[in-house]
């Protein structure tokens, strides 16, 4: 299965392929996009596009976005829902694509880590890392850690180069994949609705 994978950096697209595979239960092909290093205001810019020439000019069957959810919220009615705007983008983004023949329609799948990427390769070594102890933090107007605290946590220093930065991610990928309901117990919102639409491409096949 050939599939792309955008998100804020590509240390990050490393370690979520190993997820997805781990997920879809086969090992995908990687559809290269020749991205540099972004943040989540250039892949919701970038989307759009992005999802057209995957369509039209590639044999990629899936895109996996995950990004970072910040000071945002993943569940209810908040004005600021980081899930609930890529959702309604990627809505948007497939009801543009037009069928080409011989190929079904791209899928695409969205995730959001809560409040950063690090906190899903740190839920088995920390627990009291959790998408409900970050909004709860939100609701009560102060952080339980840090976006800071979480990368000190994972890469044990406060520089990180892109090598230092893949390296620790893919490693704690490895790990988390071998146990990949306990990051959706831990991320119900954000990794959940990634797996949940992951779920629906293993239906489609």
């Amino acid at each position: 299965m050939r599939v792309a994978i955008l998100s804020e950096s590509s240390a990050d697209e490393s370690a979520l392929r190993i997820l997805v595979d781990a997920f879809l239960g086969v090992k995908t092909t990687h559809v290269a996009m020749s991205l540099e290093s972004r943040g989540w205001p250039a892949v919701r810019n970038i989307l759009p596009a992005i999802s057209k020439w995957l369509q039209y000019r590639t044999d990629a069957e899936g895109l996996v976005v995950v990004v970072d959810s910040n000071h945002t919220y993943l569940s209810g009615d908040e004005p600021k829902n980081r899930l609930r705007d890529f959702r309604e983008l990627v809505q948007r983004c497939q009801q543009q694509l037009k069928p080409v023949s011989g190929r079904i329609p791209l899928k695409i799948a969205v995730g959001v880590a809560a409040p950063a990427i690090e906190a899903w390769w740190l839920c088995k070594s920390h627990p009291q890392v959790s998408e409900a102890a970050w909004e709860k933090g939100l609701a009560e107007n102060r952080e339980p850690y840090s976006k800071l605290e979480l990368k000190r946590q994972l890469y044990g220093s406060d520089y990180r180069s892109l090598e230092l930065m893949t390296r620790k991610m893919t490693e704690a990928a490895q790990v988390i994949a071998g146990d990949l309901p306990a990051l959706e117990r831990a991320f119900p919102e954000g990794f959940g609705n990634l797996a949940k639409e992951l779920r629906n491409w293993r239906r489609i096949g």
